[in-house]
């Protein structure tokens, strides 16, 4: 995102949604609008109208490297993020310390001061309070989350703020005792149904070569349809039996027997997975205003970038690393200005 030109003719696109520009270019196509209104949904958990232009064309541009080039190959493992965490974990040993709930940040202004983190540790059987002086804070959190646990946010919501708003998901990991039957397209790691408003479905297993046998699925929904709230409403309410029966609903158009193959089915809430990048966001100055230091707390996460993306998510880190380092007078590796 930051490499990204600031050129006016472009940053304009940020003033209307993608489905207006879509209109007013005439992109009717129905499998076209479609795909459009898929990637909205996919990558920003909103509809093409509640979508920034600018922010639907960069789901597509940011894929290619030149006019007429393929589109750059995915990167996925078994385990999918789980092999990213896993080693960013690694070489930090017992300074990694989680079950640990921030309630409170307290920044200093002064230069040379020490900023105080208050948390809950529940770790053990009887959860503990645990405090934190410490020169530099960077806190990777949701804007959302952020100013509940920020201090001064939390006592005057700053309001670019109130421009980040959260899309709710619903997640469902399925085990099956053999592999349904199929129609359409053959099974692939990434399954998208064309008559669907889920997202589809990933196969856990499709990586190892195996084509029989138990299996494990999971599949995705972004709440889309209905303001954000609303939406977080229903999916709160739903019962387990709710979101099952609305999971095999999706899935037998493109699976007649899946409810004989399913033995286990269980449920996440997402209320608040990704940044929704509306009209405005993108360059109506919300997010350099988010970006801004608080005292000696930095702020990172992919809300940022108005995209919820890891490469955002990394480079933001990367930011506020540097920031903090650069804080305290030591050398920073350099990369990000």
């Amino acid at each position: 995102m930051s490499l990204c030109s600031d050129d006016p003719d472009l940053t304009v696109l940020d003033r209307e949604s993608f489905a207006h520009w879509l209109d007013r270019k005439g992109f009717t196509g129905e499998r076209l609008r479609w795909l459009c209104d898929y990637a909205c949904r996919d990558d920003f958990g909103a509809t093409p109208d509640r979508v920034s232009a600018w922010a639907g064309l960069f789901y597509f541009v940011a894929r290619r490297t030149g006019r007429g080039e393929d589109t750059r190959p995915v990167i996925t493992w078994p385990e999918g993020n789980g092999r990213l965490v896993a080693h960013l974990a690694a070489g930090l040993g017992d300074r990694l310390q989680t079950g640990v709930a921030v309630a409170d940040i307290e920044p200093s202004m002064a230069p040379a001061g020490v900023a105080r983190v208050r948390a809950l540790d529940v770790r053990g059987d009887t959860p503990r309070p645990l405090g934190v002086r410490a020169r530099q804070v960077v806190l990777a959190a949701p804007v959302h989350f952020a100013r509940f646990m920020l201090r001064p946010w939390r006592e005057a919501r700053p309001a670019f703020t109130n421009a980040f708003e959260s899309a709710p998901w619903c997640v469902a990991h399925l085990e099956l005792r053999h592999r349904p039957s199929g129609r359409g397209f053959p099974r692939a790691w990434d399954n998208v149904a064309w008559s669907s408003r889920s997202l589809g479905y990933i196969i856990a297993t499709h990586q190892r070569g195996a084509d029989f046998g138990p299996d494990v699925w999971t599949w995705y929904e972004a709440l889309a349809d209905d303001p954000p709230r609303r939406a977080r409403e229903r999916l709160l309410s739903a019962t387990a039996a709710d979101l099952r029966d609305r999971v095999l609903a999706d899935l037998r158009p493109v699976h007649p027997d899946i409810d004989q193959a399913v033995t286990r089915m269980r449920f996440a809430r997402h209320g608040h997975a990704m940044v929704h990048p509306a009209p405005g966001l993108m360059w109506g100055g919300h997010r350099a205003a988010a970006t801004q230091a608080v005292g000696n707390v930095r702020l990172a996460h992919t809300d940022l970038s108005g995209m919820a993306l890891f490469e955002e998510a990394f480079e933001h880190g990367l930011r506020a690393a540097e920031e903090a380092l650069a804080a305290m007078g030591l050398p920073t590796p350099g990369g990000f200005g």
